[in-house]
């Protein structure tokens, strides 16, 4: 997203090579584009996508905060699973956009670690996304408290352009749905 605004940048001033004070706009824009306060690029401050442990309790809080649970199922080798995370979700991060509607957590396919399911079972995350209906990295699945489905998912990852609309809808959806069930 950043090389846009760079882009737009060369082409508005006719900046021909990078300077530090067209590296210095282009930082300022995207901030003004995307809500981030100056303060938490500087401080480097990124915050972490939370990745399951409990679903049962993430469960609970979902029902609580009458709230989705967004589930994006990755690998630690899967690139298009770091771009998504870089260009789409950590930004709404930034900017406490997920986290005002959503319950985000990343389920790390490949991980060892257990992970306890919206039962309480205790399982490996690689058989809780084969049961899950996950074959490919990224999927981003929109779940109640119970952990069942609201909206299709969403499979793959290719680039920022048309993904935040595609994202959007599937989040109000899931919050109309929620709505209506309530």
């Amino acid at each position: 997203m950043l090389q846009r605004h760079f882009f737009f940048l060369s082409k508005a001033f006719s900046i021909k090579a990078f300077s530090v004070k067209s590296l210095l706009i282009g930082l300022f824009l995207s901030q003004i584009f995307h809500g981030t306060s100056i303060a938490t690029v500087q401080s480097g401050v990124v915050p972490p996508v939370p990745v399951a442990s409990d679903l049962a309790h993430d469960g609970n809080l979902a029902r609580q905060e009458r709230k989705p649970i967004l589930l994006m199922f990755s690998a630690e080798d899967c690139e298009y699973c770091q771009r998504l995370e870089e260009d789409v979700i950590r930004p709404m991060l930034i900017n406490g956009e997920l986290q005002q509607r959503v319950i985000l957590r990343k389920v790390m396919i490949d991980s060892i670690d257990r992970l306890k399911d919206f039962k309480g079972g205790v399982r490996n995350p690689d058989d809780f996304a084969y049961g899950r209906g996950v074959q490919v990295t990224p999927t981003l699945q929109f779940v109640d408290a119970n952990g069942e489905q609201l909206m299709p998912q969403m499979i793959g990852y290719q680039s920022v352009d048309w993904f935040g609309a595609y994202l959007e809808n599937a989040i109000g959806g899931s919050e109309q749905k929620l709505g209506a069930s309530r």
